[in-house]
């Protein structure tokens, strides 16, 4: 071996990949978001939230944070994405104790659950208003289906036409819009079917959809032992929520176009939503 003396060091900027600067920056970022070593990941879907709350700044799925100190452990729902990627990500700073939240969800349906008459007299003009919505959805169905049928008697004209088949690449662009036409019309009379057949088109109907659904509800409730009951449950009845930047919860506003849910759990979740309102759900 050379004695110490004659090594040599060679340093050539051009060949350095990051200046010290930028360094120095990633690891205060990587001490940021690092995580204690005591402290343990927990599973994918072993909260009962996961998936159902959602950051109202961003959008992304809040993260259940683990908080440890002497009176316990804790867990707090917070932006995920903030979470991840750091505070320049997103604004919301907000964070809910989940076993708070569990306690303000008990509450409020074991109080619906005593008072079953109060909830169907309340669900009774959320039903009908629901119904005045299907009845909107069901013309603007019927109107889009008529105009595919217009659209695709136009397309046949072209495909029939001797002339037409001169002209192959004009002729395979054609039959592919007639397949998405016909795509699109098939899946709106998939939804008008299921529209037509919903069995609340009454007064009697809306009571006992009302009815059937405070009841599987209920059923569904008592037999919650684990948080993964919990998230299908809530998942369920309530649907997706909001967390805000003041740390209250209210409901995810869902596209009644987009749900396939029962009739029966769309209107609960109507009902049951009202809970968790921020004026009066109180977190």
């Amino acid at each position: 071996m050379k004695d110490a003396g004659e090594h040599v060091a060679r340093q050539d900027e051009a060949l350095r990949i990051i200046s010290d600067e930028d360094f120095i920056a990633i690891q205060a970022k990587i001490k940021e978001r690092g995580r204690s070593g005591s402290t343990l990941r927990v599973k994918k879907g072993n909260r009962p939230f996961t998936g159902l709350v959602f950051c109202a700044v961003c959008g992304s799925p809040c993260h259940a944070r683990r908080s440890q100190n002497a009176r316990g452990v804790y867990y707090y729902l917070v932006c995920g994405r903030r979470q991840r990627l750091g505070k320049d990500c997103c604004d919301s700073k907000a964070s809910l104790r989940e076993d708070r939240l569990i306690k303000k969800v008990t509450d409020t349906f074991m109080s619906m659950f005593q008072d079953t008459r109060a909830i169907i007299a309340e669900a009774l003009p959320v039903a009908r208003q629901m119904l005045r919505s299907e009845t909107e959805e069901t013309r603007r169905l019927q109107n889009e289906i008529g105009k595919c049928d217009r659209k695709m008697a136009d397309l046949m004209k072209f495909v029939q036409d001797p002339e037409f088949a001169k002209a192959p690449e004009a002729r395979k662009a054609v039959i592919r819009e007639i397949g998405e036409v016909e795509a699109r019309r098939e899946l709106m009379q998939t939804q008008l079917v299921q529209l037509k057949n919903n069995p609340c088109q009454s007064p009697e109907g809306l009571v006992k959809a009302v009815s059937r659904a405070l009841a599987e509800a209920k059923e569904s409730w008592t037999n919650i032992t684990v948080p993964s009951q919990m998230r299908e449950f809530l998942g369920k009845f309530v649907g997706e929520m909001l967390l805000g930047e003041d740390g209250t919860i209210a409901p995810k506003k869902a596209n009644s176009a987009e749900d396939s849910s029962s009739t029966e759990c769309r209107l609960f979740r109507l009902v049951a939503g009202a809970g968790f309102e921020p004026a009066t759900f109180g977190l």
